[in-house]
């Protein structure tokens, strides 16, 4: 099986982190920014001019709004109707900081509702019934997301058949633990940039995982590459 490792377009987060270096007045499910729009149109048109710069049959997706608002171009390019999970939202979770402790709490994701006017072809999870929302996966731990980035590279390894061509997209740091998983490096995976729209991909081969290649861009002009 190859899989192609897809991280969401520049959020408005992002972009406030890359002029301010501060995450203060974050959002807690932040959209994409202009630049973002753009890196997701970007890539749903080098998909739609050529397949194989990302040929796959199955396309999965987190729930954030980021990755909703990336996958929708990109799934209409590829002819696919977007599979939703649970399981590939960001590390960590959804969540609010405090604004004077910086504790965390838990903070819902969209409406099932809000889901479909992003991603209109978006097929939910069994986890989250029609007319409900996400609850937006926050994790307490980092070793939570740890173990599910081994869980999720489990559980598609058992469904698809190793000549199967599946995309995931997801965000930054679960990415690069997916990376350490499969690479055997565990945390070492965060030593891998992966870019806004970037595609990574792994193989799973005689049950064994491997690393083909790290972060491509090249549906991007060199300004619009960034962290």
């Amino acid at each position: 099986m190859d899989l192609f490792v897809i991280r969401h377009g520049q959020s408005e987060n992002n972009k406030l982190y890359a002029e301010t270096g501060s995450r203060a007045g974050r959002t807690p499910d932040s959209e994409l920014s202009e630049l973002g729009h753009e890196q997701a149109r970007r890539l749903a048109e080098a998909v739609r001019e050529d397949r194989s710069h990302l040929d796959v049959e199955v396309l999965h997706t987190a729930l954030t709004h980021r990755c909703l608002q990336t996958v929708a171009p990109l799934a209409d390019a590829l002819g696919l109707e977007p599979i939703g999970r649970t399981d590939l939202g960001e590390v960590g979770g959804l969540y609010a900081a405090h604004p004077a402790t910086g504790v965390r709490r838990p903070y819902p994701g969209l409406s099932t509702q809000d889901m479909h006017d992003i991603a209109p072809s978006l097929t939910l999870p069994a986890d989250v019934e029609q007319g409900s929302e996400w609850d937006g996966g926050f994790e307490e731990e980092h070793a939570e997301a740890q173990r599910r980035a081994a869980a999720v590279l489990d559980d598609l390894a058992s469904r698809h058949g190793d000549r199967a061509k599946i995309g995931i997209l997801t965000h930054q740091h679960f990415g690069q633990l997916l990376i350490g998983a499969a690479a055997g490096i565990g945390e070492a995976g965060r030593k891998f940039e992966l870019s806004n729209s970037s595609v990574t991909a792994l193989r799973h081969e005689d049950g064994e995982w491997r690393v083909l290649w790290v972060n491509r861009v090249r549906h991007l002009d060199s300004d619009q590459i960034n962290a």
